[in-house]
């Protein structure tokens, strides 16, 4: 998520997954840093912003994170935190998502109430189907490969 000023120069990011409560900080946060910069030349509102952001990366460290995605949720504000800092008020539609998570290839997923069967939009019959195939396969004679000898 890119929070930008009104004419979209960047003032954050967020890329993944955040809390309400982190979600919320990151917000003030723009809230704070649109106040602070109103009136200021381009280059001192870019000091502003980069050592508000270096302000937050240094407390980083001291913030407590809920649940199973807290290291995650860490480790992807420290990597935020750095890009904002160091991108301050570029035009958004400048914004590389590369630039700011790189390559890596990522997946995120959520469930309640247990481990789920199947994918999404699949029917119980198509689990069934597999389930015998998979079921056949396993009861298959596993052939032999031959070998040439030169």
């Amino acid at each position: 998520m890119l929070m930008t000023t009104p004419d979209g120069k960047l003032l954050n990011a967020v890329a993944g997954y955040a809390s309400a409560r982190v979600l919320l900080e990151e917000l003030k946060l723009v809230r704070e840093l649109d106040q602070s910069i109103d009136g200021k030349k381009l280059f001192e509102q870019r000091k502003v912003i980069a050592t508000k952001h270096q302000k937050r990366l240094d407390d980083v460290e001291n913030m407590e994170f809920d649940g199973v995605l807290g290291q995650i949720t860490r480790t992807r504000l420290t990597a935020d935190r750095k890009y904002a800092r160091d991108h301050a008020l570029i035009d958004a539609r400048s914004f590389n998502t590369v630039d700011m998570v790189g390559h890596a290839k990522t997946f995120f997923g959520s469930s309640t109430g247990g481990v789920p069967k199947g994918r999404i939009g699949e029917s119980k019959n198509d689990l069934s189907k597999k389930k015998s195939k998979k079921k056949k396969d396993a009861q298959k004679p596993k052939r032999k490969r031959k070998t040439l000898k030169i």
